[in-house]
């Protein structure tokens, strides 16, 4: 497989910032496929997030927000997820986050 990506900031201030990237990925037994996301981050403690994987035989629309607080010296973090497989079911992720 060959994967290769980039990203950029178009849009960054002191309380926001938009945050746009792109991959491309060359698997050895499927299809070229294009990713690309964004994320818009207030006050590095919520985050929007919103993606599309094209040529993906399953994959297509992923979406999901997150929240991350200091807290005594870490930041802890929650994140959710969702990605739509359109034969499969819509799957739904939550995460959690230590950040020392």
């Amino acid at each position: 497989e060959f994967a290769f990506g980039m990203a950029m900031e178009p849009y960054k201030s002191f309380s926001q910032r938009l945050t746009i990237a792109l991959d491309g990925v060359h698997p050895s037994d499927n299809y070229e496929r294009l990713q690309l996301g964004a994320e818009y981050a207030y006050m590095e403690a919520a985050f929007l997030r919103v993606g599309y994987i094209f040529r993906h035989d399953t994959a297509g629309l992923n979406a999901g927000a997150g929240i991350s607080a200091p807290m005594s010296g870490y930041r802890l973090g929650i994140d959710y997820a969702f990605s739509n497989y359109t034969i499969l079911d819509n799957v739904h992720r939550f995460s959690l986050r230590f950040t020392f």
